[in-house]
């Protein structure tokens, strides 16, 4: 009866006459030898076709056909047909075949809706599998070998790998797990997981890969990288130790200038000062507020707590925002960067500062303790002292013609200074008391003026070395002497009672003399005065003759 109605059935399919739902096959569905054909044969035949209209196969063939070649056909036609969930019929019928069929189904992949497709195939079957170490292997080689998997495609397999974790404890689909996860979260650059996997167990090829992340990774991509650093590591670069990952990761932030994202220890300091100074040697101007001098300001900024010489460097850099907004060039058409401030004399600065700044002589203090800020950064070399940069300013407020700040200045310099630069300067003060504005020059100098100079003159010619005495008396006598003869014109009053006076040049510069070096010794800076006024003052004698 069987037999009669399987052939039947092949005459019925060759005519294109084959119901399914034949009253003849339904009076026969409980029989055990019919139930296993209608199984294995008109079920997934009914399923084929009614999942595409061609009839390419006939019952006959597909009955030919080996169990995996059947389901092989189905999903095949799926593919075509671009059905990509597998319907209930078929997996009632994939899941009453034997329960290593799986195992015949792997196979290599190189369609994605193929690969799909097969994955609810092992999703479905895995847990039933026997030999589930075979099937991992088998299963594991084509995802591996996958050629550039889609972000739908890595779904799929994640997926997958999720389902047969739950049903194994082997630790290659874990492994697997976290490379497909990493791949997922983070853009690295593969053509198949299975070059990923070969990096894993490679640590050449692991610091390699991970220095071609590093050096070519956006912002964004390094955001992702410390988001999913934990995650990478574990699945595609165990072996690396953190220390070679850390200086990369470190050195790309600094590049990238993510000093929000970098989390720095006392041990990276080193690291951020050299960051630092190849900031300073490439910006173009010298506000902290922008450009590069504010990422060489901000990098310092993040290193807690911050050393002695950072702190030193922060200085530095407020030092030379607020040098540059001085007027400062040594060759017009050049402008001045702040990298010049590594090569640059300090005194040619200060005096280029003078020279293109009015107004700035009148601040030395100020300037002072601009340039010792600066010095916190600069190379080792000689700045001016408080009282040498004094004489700058000194010699800046002449050549603006500004003599009654450059008369106060000298004054309180001089008294100040120690012998050495009094020795050193004493020309400065000299030219302070030799001065002739060119609004004099018309009329004559004021009485207050030569008064100041001649005083200042005392004091000079107490301090300056005994050879160039000859050159500060010569200047006193010529002052003294213009104002003797304005004294001489004056008329004198018929009440008014004439003080004795000494006309002597001698005796009147030894009064002045003696009166300033009284001064000198007041203010504490008098040892060499003293000594002089002890010797006498014959020398003048012969200075003055």
């Amino acid at each position: 009866m069987i037999s009669f109605i399987k052939s039947r059935a092949r005459k019925l399919d060759a005519s294109s006459l084959l119901d399914f739902e034949d009253v003849l096959l339904h009076s026969v569905k409980k029989d055990t030898q019919f139930s296993q054909w209608n199984s294995a044969v008109l079920v997934p035949l009914h399923y084929l076709r009614s999942i595409t209209t061609a009839e390419d196969i006939s019952l006959s063939q597909f009955e030919e056909l080996k169990t995996e070649e059947r389901v092989e056909l189905i999903l095949e036609t799926l593919r075509i047909t671009g059905t990509q969930q597998l319907q209930p019929q078929f997996i009632t019928y994939l899941t009453s075949l034997d329960r290593d069929i799986l195992l015949k189904l792997i196979h290599p992949v190189v369609d994605h809706d193929e690969l799909i497709l097969l994955n609810q195939v092992i999703s479905l079957l895995f847990s039933e599998v026997e030999h589930k170490d075979d099937a991992i292997s088998a299963i594991l080689e084509v995802f591996y070998n996958f050629n550039s998997p889609d972000s739908r495609i890595l779904d799929s397999i994640y997926s997958t790998l999720n389902v047969m974790k739950m049903s194994t404890a082997n630790g290659s689909v874990e492994r697997a797990l976290h490379i497909v996860k990493s791949t997922m979260e983070f853009p690295l650059k593969y053509e198949t997981l299975g070059d990923l996997e070969k990096i894993s167990n490679d640590y050449k090829l692991q610091l390699s890969k991970f220095e071609s992340i590093t050096d070519s990774a956006s912002r964004m991509e390094m955001r992702q990288l410390l988001a999913h650093f934990n995650l990478l590591k574990q699945a595609i670069f165990p072996d690396l130790d953190s220390t070679s990952t850390k200086r990369l990761i470190l050195d790309k932030l600094l590049s990238l200038k993510l000093y929000d994202d970098l989390d720095v220890e006392a041990s990276d300091e080193p690291i951020i000062i050299q960051h630092f100074w190849d900031c300073f040697k490439t910006a173009t101007n010298g506000s902290k507020d922008r450009g590069e001098l504010f990422n060489a300001y901000q990098s310092l900024k993040i290193i807690t707590p911050r050393s002695n010489q950072v702190e030193k460097l922060l200085t530095f850099v407020d030092a030379v925002d607020k040098l540059f907004h001085y007027s400062i060039y040594f060759k017009r058409g050049t402008p001045f960067k702040p990298v010049d401030l590594l090569t640059v004399d300090v005194r040619e600065l200060v005096q280029k500062i003078l020279e293109l700044n009015d107004g700035a002589y009148t601040d030395p203090d100020g300037l002072h303790h601009l340039l010792t800020q600066l010095s916190h950064g600069l190379p080792e070399s000689s700045f001016p002292s408080k009282e040498e940069l004094r004489c700058f300013c000194i010699d800046s407020s002449l050549a603006h013609g500004d003599f009654d700040y450059a008369y106060d200045l000298a004054s309180s310099t001089i008294m100040s200074s120690s012998e050495v630069l009094q020795s050193e300067h004493w020309y400065t003060w000299f030219q302070v008391a030799k001065y002739v504005s060119p609004e004099w020059l018309e009329t004559e100098i004021p009485e207050s003026i030569i008064e100041k100079q001649l005083s200042l003159l005392s004091q000079v010619l107490l301090i300056c070395p005994i050879q160039h005495s000859q050159v500060v008396i010569t200047q006193w006598k010529s002052l003294d002497m213009d104002l003797a003869l304005r004294e001489e014109t004056l008329p004198v009053l018929d009440n008014q009672p004439q003080q004795p006076q000494s006309r002597s040049l001698e005796s009147r510069l030894a009064r002045a003399l003696s009166s300033t070096a009284n001064e000198i010794m007041q203010e504490g800076n008098g040892a060499p005065i003293k000594n002089l006024l002890s010797n006498g003052l014959g020398w003048m004698k012969n200075s003055i003759g």
